[in-house]
């Protein structure tokens, strides 16, 4: 983490609705997508990283419900639990 950076705890607490995609699907052209879909939307700066079945998947946080679950809708993506995301590190295959 940076200096002046939120850690992952205060992340979760701050935008506890999250949504993961497999983060081959947030590249490219679909980047630009998912960037210009959460324009004005309660998306974090940042988000999280982990790896599961051999696949890195991308974590987008909100702060807002209603933001997240018309992200994953959008952009197929799943909602998770910040609780019981998988740390990177700790890989599940």
């Amino acid at each position: 983490m940076r200096k002046g950076e939120q850690g992952k705890r205060a992340l979760d607490a701050g935008w506890p609705h999250q949504v993961t995609m497999p983060a081959d699907r947030c590249t490219g052209e679909q980047y630009t997508a998912i960037h210009s879909f959460c324009r004005g939307r309660s998306l974090a700066s940042r988000g999280h990283t982990y790896v599961e079945g051999g696949a890195y998947h991308s974590v987008f946080c909100f702060a807002v419900e209603a933001d997240a679950l018309a992200f994953a809708e959008e952009f197929g993506g799943r909602i998770m639990d910040p609780a019981v995301r998988p740390r990177w590190g700790r890989a599940r295959q």
